[in-house]
């Protein structure tokens, strides 16, 4: 059988694998009905409610596209929730099911995600590693935009930790474009990514471009979240050092 993804140390072993033959239309419908609800839930930011409709539908029974489907979607809202080991699981999951399937979008939006959760823990081979295979399947997948965010956003991880912000700028740039135009304004992706972008405009001393984009950070997560979140009284904070 294949290696866990921890083990694939070669680019080649994705390069090799064909593609799959299990179309969309083969998902169990209950399954699919889930997953578009929990999507749904998961773009007003009702995270728990998201997880609650998805998490008790993946046993091993589900099959592996549906599977690496439910992990990555689970593992985003993991990561909303602040819960960054449940996170990283499902993505492991997402990944090892999607190489086992010879998926290359889901193999690069999943390798993508292992990138940016095990970014301040792995190895910088390791992380190498990751990079190296998501790429090589996101290659072989073709224009999705999906997966042209996911590789932005884990290489705006990767080129902001050589400290090539510019670089990690363009990319983030890039994300918020895409989840702009393909999910919308108001959603939790696109959020995260302005406050990515805050970031990286405050390391490079740009306070006035970071205080736009905190602001309008805050604004939409008090609009999907509420006021009493914390990711709300965190994008408040920020944008009070600035202010201060």
């Amino acid at each position: 059988g294949l290696p866990r993804v921890s083990h694939c140390l070669d680019a080649l072993l994705l390069e090799q694998k064909s593609p799959s033959e299990i179309s969309h239309d083969e998902i169990d419908p209950v399954f699919r009905a889930r997953y578009l609800e929990a999507s749904a839930l998961f773009s007003t930011a009702q995270y728990s409610s998201a997880a609650a409709k998805l998490e008790p539908l993946l046993t091993p029974a589900l099959g592996d596209r549906p599977l690496a489907m439910g992990a990555l979607l689970l593992g985003k809202i993991a990561t909303q929730l602040g819960d960054e080991r449940r996170a990283k699981t499902y993505h492991q999951q997402a990944a090892e099911c999607a190489i086992r399937l010879g998926d290359a979008g889901l193999e690069a939006r999943a390798l993508s995600r292992l990138y940016a959760a095990r970014s301040n823990e792995s190895s910088s081979y390791e992380l190498e590693t990751f990079d190296r295979l998501a790429h090589a399947a996101a290659t072989r997948a073709g224009d999705q935009w999906e997966v042209v965010v996911e590789l932005a956003q884990s290489d705006a991880i990767a080129a902001q930790s050589r400290n090539q912000l510019e670089h990690a700028l363009e990319a983030l740039e890039r994300s918020l474009e895409i989840q702009t135009k393909r999910l919308g304004a108001e959603h939790p992706d696109v959020a995260t990514t302005l406050q990515s972008l805050a970031q990286t405009l405050m390391r490079l001393g740009r306070y006035d471009q970071a205080v736009k984009r905190y602001e309008a950070c805050l604004k939409l997560r008090e609009v999907l979240e509420g006021t009493e979140h914390p990711h709300v009284a965190l994008a408040a904070h920020q944008l009070g050092v600035l202010y201060g």
